[in-house]
């Protein structure tokens, strides 16, 4: 699908991130920080509802994932908010943009 990092050796070595998972569409449905591991996280227990639905309808191989790698936390946090901002002035279906702006 597309969906593999080719990581630069700051990439590989980033300890923080954003992800952003997507629909098979490439209709982005989730904003995301964190260590790096966790945009390829799936565990049901470390996932909302809405996020657990979006994967069992499309089937996790469909699941389209970007990162991007960060150089800390704050940046993280930043580029985070800057995603669902955008995101969310688009009007996509993002969880975090509809948690954000009430449209749940």
């Amino acid at each position: 699908m597309g969906n593999e990092v080719h990581e630069t050796s700051f990439a590989a070595t980033a300890e923080w991130c954003v992800y952003l998972h997507s629909r098979p569409d490439g209709e982005v449905f989730y904003v995301g920080k964190g260590r790096k591991h966790r945009a390829r996280d799936f565990a049901p227990s470390r996932r909302t509802l809405h996020h657990r639905n979006v994967v069992q309808k499309h089937g996790l191989e469909s699941i389209g994932i970007r990162v991007i790698p960060c150089r800390s936390e704050t940046e993280a946090n930043m580029l985070e908010r800057i995603h669902i901002k955008m995101l969310r002035d688009d009007g996509a279906r993002s969880e975090h943009a509809a948690r954000r702006t009430g449209r749940c």
